[in-house]
């Protein structure tokens, strides 16, 4: 991936969680915490089992196959319960709705991810 989507990806979730969820929709600052955590859990994932550095992570990282090996790796292998999975595919979900309604060209992803 580019430098650009690369930047593209880390501005659009920098403006999803500190502009949109708390000025736009005036949620709670433990909901805000609450997404970038879980959002911040699947980063991680990428890193460390999917190999991709924050470095390069963009948008094109969060395609059908990837979420659903990030689902099965969740409950395998972190044996998380399936409340906080749900939680965790919610903020990706809600992240790449806020991307498509921003840019077009994501829609496909966040079609993908349900």
């Amino acid at each position: 991936m580019s430098k650009k989507d690369t930047a593209l990806f880390w501005d659009t979730a920098h403006r999803y969680l500190d502009h949109y969820l708390k000025v736009i929709r005036q949620v709670s600052r433990h909901t805000i915490d609450s997404y970038r955590d879980c959002l911040n859990s699947f980063i991680n994932y990428l890193d460390e089992v999917g190999h991709v550095s924050r470095k390069t992570i963009s948008f094109h990282n969060f395609e059908k196959e990837t979420l659903k090996r990030y689902q099965s790796w969740m409950v395998t292998e972190r044996s998380l319960a399936p409340k906080t999975c749900n939680l965790r595919m919610t903020a990706i979900r809600a992240l790449l709705e806020y991307a498509a309604q921003e840019y077009l060209w994501i829609m496909p992803f966040y079609t993908d991810a349900w």
